[in-house]
């Protein structure tokens, strides 16, 4: 029988979240054209071809949520996370509107707010535990699915939620799986991995970061066991803690704002 798009509730309801070869050979797919477009990109940028594109990007211009739903939200993150991975969650969110000001997209900020914040749930020190038994993200979606349908979510929407931060490990996330799930991502592998990052001007990375520092917060979550053949397990296989050592955004914590 075919299996639901990993990452996804329809997915999660039918495996125990570890990949089976298919998915893991999909997956490398998606992982080196994942790094391929990044590379294109990155050239572009450097040559000067998206300039206009990268002259929408504009840190002064996000918007922090402020509804109830966002400020329960922020309240129950801080109870979960240590400070460097609430900041990692925080940039994720503010990675995605950058990206998606990039891109002239305008996501539901709310629902892109909630999901960075929640996402890595599974990481959190309450439900570390689970990591070898279970894919994170999926644990994670689970805890941000129950959450936001007890403050009054529909399901629909819920599940929306569960989706997007189920496949945020997915190493490439179409718009047409939700605009926000795409932002989630690709805020959460900039921040973690550095993938993206030359779409937004050095000054606004500098200025994020410097606003909500990286405390090495990637130390932490990649020195964790992972279900065996899950993606958290492929990443790791695969290079992650290597990639994240060399993301460029490491070093901007120590660069002067007053020069720029």
């Amino acid at each position: 029988m075919k299996r639901s798009k990993v990452g996804t509730y329809e997915w999660s309801l039918s495996t125990d979240t570890s990949l089976n070869l298919k998915e893991s050979i999909a997956l490398f797919g998606q992982l080196v054209a994942a790094q391929l477009f990044d590379a294109l990109n990155a050239a572009g940028n450097k040559l000067g071809l998206n300039r206009n594109k990268m002259a929408r990007v504009d840190a002064s211009k996000i918007i922090i949520p402020d509804s109830k739903i966002a400020k329960e939200t922020f309240e129950y993150a801080s109870e979960l996370y240590d400070l460097p991975l609430l900041n990692h969650c925080i940039r994720t969110y503010l990675w995605g509107v950058l990206l998606g000001q990039y891109d002239n997209v305008h996501p539901d900020l709310e629902f892109l707010y909630v999901s960075g914040l929640l996402h890595d749930i599974g990481l959190s020190k309450v439900h570390e535990h689970k990591i070898g038994s279970c894919c994170f993200a999926i644990t994670g979606a689970g805890q941000a699915k129950a959450f936001v349908e007890q403050k009054g979510w529909m399901p629909e929407r819920s599940i929306a939620l569960f989706n997007a931060i189920g496949m945020h490990l997915n190493p490439m996330v179409s718009k047409t799986d939700g605009l926000e799930g795409f932002l989630l991502k690709s805020g959460a592998f900039m921040d973690l991995l550095g993938g993206g990052h030359t779409k937004i001007p050095l000054s606004e990375k500098t200025k994020i970061i410097h606003e909500y520092p990286r405390l090495k917060f990637n130390e932490d979550i990649l020195d964790v066991k992972h279900l065996p053949n899950s993606r958290g397990a492929f990443f790791a296989k695969f290079g992650a803690e290597k990639l994240s050592k060399k993301n460029p955004l490491n070093q901007l914590e120590h660069v002067d704002l007053s020069n720029k």
